[in-house]
């Protein structure tokens, strides 16, 4: 009777084995076991005002760790990955000459990014300081 060890010696001889033959006959076999472990936002920019959105920030805020990822926005679009699944997040927009605009948009999960269409509000417009004579 063989002994406890050259059993498993044996079984592990074979798994490695198997596993060898298992990525020679369907080549990435072992990447396969790897996917997507994060999540991400995507979305659209408006300006009330017509104005292009371009060069505006989109800062995604996960409010339970404080991690915070941000990306520009380009011909209206932005998209954020790279995000913890869970949250609760929440989502603020910036641009110069317009006012800030913040979304609480919840748990982010795995799958299909989260989707969110963001409209400006109306233009600021700050008058210059007033100098006292």
């Amino acid at each position: 009777m063989p002994s406890p060890r050259g059993v498993r010696g044996a079984i592990l001889a074979l798994m490695a084995l198997c596993s060898a033959r298992a990525e020679s006959v369907i080549p990435g076999a072992a990447v396969l076991a790897q996917g997507v472990t994060t999540a991400a936002v995507r979305g659209t920019v408006r300006m009330s005002d017509g104005h292009d959105p371009s060069g505006a920030r989109v800062s995604v805020r996960n409010s339970s760790t404080g991690f915070v990822v941000e990306a520009e926005v380009r011909n209206g679009r932005f998209f954020v990955q790279g995000l913890e699944v869970g949250g609760p997040y929440s989502v603020t927009l910036r641009r110069i000459g317009a006012r800030a605009e913040r979304r609480d948009i919840g748990f982010l999960s795995l799958g299909e990014p989260y989707q969110l269409d963001l409209d400006f509000g109306e233009v600021v417009a700050v008058a210059p300081a007033e100098k006292d004579a």
